[in-house]
C-alpha cells in the first residue's frame, strides 16, 4: 500500500486533486478570489471616494504607504497597487511551476471560510474593545461614518486587500526571512515573533486616529493588535485570500451591519 501510494503522489499533485484546505493557498486560486475585489474597490474609490473639486481620491493608508513606497523607484500610475498584487500572485504561480487550474468550489469556499472566520474574530475583540464604545466595534471616524454605504463598504474591501498585503503578505515573510535566515532562530520561534511584530506594527498604524489624550487609547491599541495577531495567526495557517476576505467582512459588518442593527433598536 506505501508503495502504490507513493507512485500516485506526482499524479496526485500534477492534476490539481489535492483538498480545499491545499488548494485555497494556491496562488490561482487566491487570484481568483481577490480579482474581482481589487476590481471592485478601485471603480469604487472612482465613483464613490473621488472628490471632484480638488481631483483628490480617498485611498487606504496602507495602498497610499505601498504606492509611495513604489514611487521611489520611478513614478507609477494610481492603479499600480492593484496591478502589482496581480502581478505578485500569478509570478508566484509561474515561479512555483503549479499545475492547479481554477475551480469555481475552492474560490466559493474562500468565500464562506472567509465569513466564518469572523464568528471567532468579533468575540475576541469584544473582549478587549474600550467598554464605553459600541462592541464589538470600535466607533468609526466620523469621516467614515457619514460617508454613503456604498463609500464605506469601498474602504472595507480596500482595507482587506491592501492592509493585508503590508503587514501580512509583505512584513510577516520579511522579519521571518530576517530572524529565522540572518539570524538564524528556530523557524517556529521566528513565526511567532515575525506575527508580534507586524500585530503591533497593524496597532500603530491605526493608532494615529485615536484622539490625542484619550483615556482608552491603551485599550484602542490593545484591542486592534489582538485584530493583528489574529489575522498574523491566520495567515500562517490559511494562507493570504483567506485574510483579506476575513478582513474585508468583518470591515463591512463593522461599518455597515452592527450600526444598522443598533438602528433598528
Amino acid at each position: 500500500m506505501a508503495g502504490r501510494s507513493s507512485q500516485q503522489s506526482p499524479s496526485f499533485r500534477a492534476k490539481g486533486t489535492e483538498p480545499y484546505w491545499v488548494l485555497s493557498t494556491r496562488p490561482l486560486h487566491i487570484l481568483a478570489f481577490l480579482l474581482p475585489l481589487v476590481i471592485l474597490y478601485e471603480i469604487g474609490t472612482i465613483i464613490y471616494l473621488s472628490n471632484p473639486a480638488s481631483g483628490i481620491v480617498e485611498t487606504i493608508g496602507a495602498r497610499s504607504l505601498f504606492a509611495q513606497f513604489c514611487n521611489t523607484f520611478g513614478n507609477v500610475t494610481v492603479y499600480f497597487p492593484g496591478i502589482a498584487i496581480v502581478a505578485i500572485l500569478l509570478f508566484w504561480h509561474v515561479f512555483a511551476g503549479d499545475l492547479t487550474v481554477v475551480r469555481p468550489k475552492v474560490v466559493g469556499g474562500l468565500a464562506v471560510e472567509s465569513i466564518a472566520w469572523v464568528v471567532p474574530l468579533l468575540l475576541i475583540l469584544y473582549l478587549v474593545a474600550p467598554s464605553s464604545t459600541p462592541k464589538p466595534a470600535i466607533a468609526a471616524p466620523p469621516s467614515i461614518a457619514d460617508l454613503p454605504w456604498q463609500a464605506q463598504a469601498t474602504l472595507s474591501v480596500g482595507a482587506g486587500i491592501y492592509e493585508e498585503l503590508l503587514f501580512r503578505l509583505v512584513m510577516i515573510p520579511l522579519i521571518h526571512f530576517v530572524a529565522a535566515d540572518l539570524f538564524k532562530i528556530q523557524s517556529n520561534i521566528a513565526s511567532g515573533i515575525a506575527v508580534v511584530a507586524s500585530a503591533i506594527a497593524f496597532a500603530a498604524y491605526h493608532h494615529v486616529s485615536i484622539p490625542e489624550g484619550d483615556p482608552r487609547a491603551f485599550r484602542y491599541y490593545l484591542y486592534y493588535a489582538c485584530g493583528g495577531a489574529f489575522f498574523g495567526i491566520l495567515f500562517l495557517a490559511r494562507g493570504f485570500g483567506v485574510i483579506v476576505g476575513t478582513h474585508a467582512v468583518y470591515d463591512l459588518v463593522v461599518l455597515l451591519l452592527l450600526p444598522a442593527l443598533r438602528d433598528e433598536r
